[in-house]
């Protein structure tokens, strides 16, 4: 299959097309639910509203995007297994890795808090007392909770789809009802369709807009102000366009804007070169998350050149502009020296399950798009 025609689905996307059918539940317009897929290693959290019916459309809410945190049952085995190495005695002292000592250990995750909990091997179960397993149920369960509670507040949401491995546990069930019913109803929505989910929510989408779960943008080149006490100290770029302070910070997309499924956020950008010959087959354009402490900032790297902390690289958009080598257009700068610039947009897309950036610019008046590039997963 050519990898251009693959189309990812969200988990909480699909988990709300199945739940919504298999649970019976036709929400009313102007609802507000939420979405839990908590598996093995990472728990999914999503708000959605209820904006059409017939047919079914719901969209994220604004200033409230899903979350993706690492929770799971898999991070409760290896944090017993390491509680039940360190219990025992020198002489058999396991390193952890061996399958019966693994198998063991999940087995008391998985029927934690059902009728089969008693029936786990006795050996675990002396090594490890209730008390403690429940601990670290708990750490897990907080995180969720905390991650529910941020999407949870001012918003609302009549009940909660519950879904995946951790998501079918007795205990993990229980400690949301306490939290939240009657405020809000936990609905155990089930946990092993996700593949039939997937292809239902493919056939049949309902959501219609989504959330963006990141501030993502690009490092460029800020006109040189003596006045500015920011730009002193910092390494200048000299050129026929001008003096610029390199690592400055634009915004593409910030977190929390909603965007439509066919809708992108665009921003235009110029680069200036020396010949109107430069080399534009593999134009280039790096991808930049910042974390909610940085994303205001100004810049992106500090006056040594190194990235600030809370910046990331996420990708890089290409394109092949090679039709306009030796065709750039020109202009005079500052000092009556003449450049050639290229103006071109970065747009980012979110209106997909999968989010997209291209590069778009114009030949012979005509509007080009490179090759999409798909964003990937940035955990929160």
């Amino acid at each position: 299959m050519n990898p251009a025609q693959a189309k990812f689905v969200p988990e909480t996307e699909a988990a709300v097309h199945w739940g919504l059918m298999s649970s019976g539940l036709s929400p009313d317009i102007s609802t507000n639910f939420l979405v839990c897929n908590a598996g093995t290693s990472t728990t999914d959290i999503a708000l959605y509203h209820v904006s059409g019916r017939s047919p079914l459309q719901l969209q994220e809410r604004e200033n409230s995007p899903s979350q993706c945190i690492e929770a799971g049952l898999a991070l409760i085995t290896d944090a017993l297994l390491n509680d039940l190495v360190g219990r025992l005695p020198v002489l058999t002292r396991d390193d952890g890795n061996s399958a019966a000592l693994r198998d063991g250990v999940m087995k008391t995750v998985q029927t934690f808090g059902t009728p089969e909990e008693m029936a786990v091997a006795k050996e675990t179960k002396e090594m490890l007392p209730r008390v403690i397993i429940a601990q670290h149920f708990n750490s897990e369960i907080a995180k969720i909770i905390a991650a529910i509670d941020k999407l949870k507040a001012n918003n609302k949401p009549q009940f909660l789809l519950l879904f995946g491995d951790f998501g079918r546990n007795p205990y993990f069930q229980s400690r949301l009802r306490d939290r939240y019913e009657p405020d809000m109803q936990i609905t155990n929505a089930g946990g092993k369709h996700i593949k039939s989910a997937a292809i239902f929510s493919f056939l049949q989408p309902a959501v219609v807009a989504r959330t963006a779960r990141w501030t993502c943008g690009v490092n460029i080149k800020v006109p040189y102000n003596d006045n500015d006490r920011e730009h002193r100290g910092r390494p200048l770029i000299y050129g026929a366009d001008g003096t610029f302070v390199p690592h400055g910070w634009n915004q593409i997309v910030a977190m929390g804007t909603l965007v439509g499924d066919k809708q992108e956020h665009k921003r235009r950008y110029c680069r200036s070169y020396d010949t109107p010959n430069e080399y534009l087959a593999d134009f280039e354009v790096d991808l930049y998350t910042a974390d909610e402490a940085v994303a205001s900032t100004k810049w992106m790297f500090d006056c040594n050149g190194s990235i600030l902390p809370g910046f990331r690289k996420i990708c890089t958009v290409t394109a092949n502009m090679s039709n306009l080598e030796g065709r750039l257009p020109s202009r005079f700068g500052p000092t009556r020296r003449k450049y050639y610039y290229l103006d071109f947009e970065v747009a980012i897309r979110l209106g997909t399950a999968s989010p997209e950036a291209r590069i778009l610019w114009e030949e012979d008046g005509k509007e080009i798009s490179g090759p999409a590039t798909t964003i990937p997963v940035v955990l929160t």
